[in-house]
């Protein structure tokens, strides 16, 4: 599930986070690139070095061998020409090598300089039976006794050009080629990391203003939205003959009881919504049902009753209000069972709708309206308690009975535009306050 983050808090760590995990997964897989490159030109110059002396070798024992000189003699004799003849050994040296043919071996060196004969002795006399063809040979880093070298079969052909023979030995790598093989791919992370951090650095301010522009158009849009949801709801009161002043109380009621009760943020933008605009659905319901001054017929009151699926059938088309069906659609349902539309029971009633019901039904008790009088707290009381398990939710109930004496006398004082002010800092609570954050 995606988590919710303040957009100072997204940008500042969640984004940066992120941009220091690309810039190490980048500089593994340069660094990886760059080690493996390394690798492959340690083995190809050893290959080349190896190749190199193959040549002068071959080239000198044919000269020998045609002057008679026995084979093993020759080879014998081209090597320890080769020993004192001047290449450079700064990438490393061969330390150990062996020719062999068909039969065996014919010819082995050792460079006595190296302590590590005897383990390249080991790791060579493995190979005997690696023969490559002409043009193939087979390389691969190893380790003798601690130090990087490679490890090589080359194939030799013959003064016909033909496989005559091969040569398997240990190319030992000098301490600044092992050095540079670790070194060049650490320096490279390390410079992909800076300039990672560096573009990061540079597109962070980019990064939030962009983010701040975005949370100030997302505030225009809310605040439209916010002024269409009083506007439909202030327009339906006055067509039903009630005041702007109803929807103001009972949405404030609603959202006190929904803070005592522990509804998410998320479900109180819903409350509000549909608390406002529970009765819009009786714009469809004509005058002489709707403004009828008496007690309506049972057909009447069936089609009054109607006004609970106009009301889903107008806020189901608007995809920002789609959060207040459950009280637009419930919010005449009875806990017992016996409301409308569906007779839902229970907890099977949606908690935004149980909680409407009592501040809808507590409001309408304790206001003033041109045919009543307000009734006093204590009757009102009596009047919820008697429908308590049958009309509404009892622990709802007994929740909302402890703020609602303090909440009716504050609300008491409230003309219009304090009802209106106090609305505002609801939204702002509930609304605004999730406009500067952002989906991870």
């Amino acid at each position: 599930m995606k988590q919710r983050y303040p957009l100072h808090t997204f940008v500042n760590r969640i984004l940066l986070r992120r941009l220091i995990l690309v810039a190490v997964a980048i500089s593994l897989l340069i660094g990886g690139t760059t080690w493996v490159q390394m690798r492959n030109h340690a083995r190809d110059r050893a290959v080349l070095v190896a190749l190199d002396r193959l040549a002068v070798i071959r080239a000198q024992f044919w000269v020998l061998r045609d002057k008679g000189v026995a084979r093993d003699k020759a080879v014998a004799d081209v090597v320890n020409a080769i020993g004192e003849m001047d290449f450079d050994h700064s990438g490393g040296k061969f330390i150990y090598g062996a020719f062999y043919d068909g039969v065996g071996d014919f010819f082995v060196f050792r460079d006595t300089n190296f302590d590590q004969n005897k383990t390249a002795e080991l790791l060579v006399g493995l190979d005997r039976s690696l023969r490559p063809e002409l043009g193939r040979d087979i390389s691969s880093l190893i380790k003798v006794d601690g130090l990087a070298a490679v490890k090589v079969v080359v194939p030799i052909a013959g003064v016909d050009r033909k496989l005559a023979a091969w040569f398997s030995g240990i190319y030992l790598l000098s301490p600044e080629s092992a050095d540079q093989m670790v070194n060049e791919p650490l320096t490279a992370v390390g410079l992909v990391i800076l300039v990672v951090l560096a573009i990061s650095a540079l597109y962070y301010p980019v990064v939030l203003r962009m983010a701040r522009k975005l949370a100030g158009f997302s505030a225009d849009l809310l605040e439209a939205n916010l002024e269409m949801m009083e506007a439909l709801g202030c327009a339906i009161a006055k067509r039903d003959g009630d005041t702007d002043a109803h929807n103001y109380r009972v949405t404030i009621y609603s959202v006190r009881l929904a803070e005592k009760v522990g509804l998410s943020v998320k479900s109180m933008q819903g409350l509000i919504k549909g608390a406002f605009l529970h009765d819009i659905g009786k714009i469809g319901i004509r005058d002489e049902v709707l403004l009828k001054p008496g007690k309506l017929t049972e057909d009447e009151y069936e089609i009054m009753k109607t006004h609970v699926n106009h009301g889903l059938d107008i806020v189901g088309q608007a995809r920002w209000l789609k959060d207040a069906l459950a009280i637009v659609g419930s919010h005449h349902e009875k806990f017992g069972g016996d409301g409308y539309p569906s007779q839902m029971p229970g907890d099977m009633i949606p908690k935004a709708a149980r909680i409407f019901a009592i501040a809808d039904v507590f409001d309408a008790l304790s206001s003033e309206r041109p045919y009543k009088e307000a009734m006093p707290l204590e009757r009102v009381v009596e009047i919820l308690e008697e429908g308590r398990g049958q009309h509404f939710d009892p622990d709802l109930l007994t929740l909302f009975l402890e703020i609602a004496p303090d909440l009716r006398a504050r609300l008491a004082e409230f003309d219009d535009s304090d009802l209106r002010e106090e609305m505002h800092r609801i939204n702002e609570r509930y609304f605004a306050s999730g406009l500067e954050t952002v989906l991870a």
